[in-house]
């Protein structure tokens, strides 16, 4: 049983939740974590933009115009390239 300082549980006697150190490294590691998320569900958004332009591009969802089908693709790829330069540049580290 480890050892307790007024009914709560601690570390050698030392309660970590309410150091500001431990406050700190959580909120760091959250912060990674979900900058890590963010990059990998727009990376994941981008490719599904990709595969909707590769098969618009081969014909296996059909537009009947052609005009239609190149703009569409156009716009799909520009907001995919968009959208990817965004979370890489948003994903570093800024000037401390």
């Amino acid at each position: 049983m480890p050892p307790t300082i007024n009914g709560k549980h601690s570390h050698r006697g030392l309660n970590l939740e309410s150091s500001p150190i431990f406050r700190i490294f959580i909120l760091y590691t959250y912060e990674r974590k979900m900058n890590i998320l963010k990059k990998l569900l727009g990376t994941l958004l981008v490719i599904g933009l990709f595969v909707l332009v590769f098969t618009i591009a081969k014909g296996i969802i059909v537009i009947s115009s052609a005009l239609l089908k190149f703009a569409l693709m156009i716009i799909l790829g520009i907001f995919a390239i968009s959208i990817l330069i965004g979370l890489w540049r948003s994903g570093t580290k800024k000037n401390q």
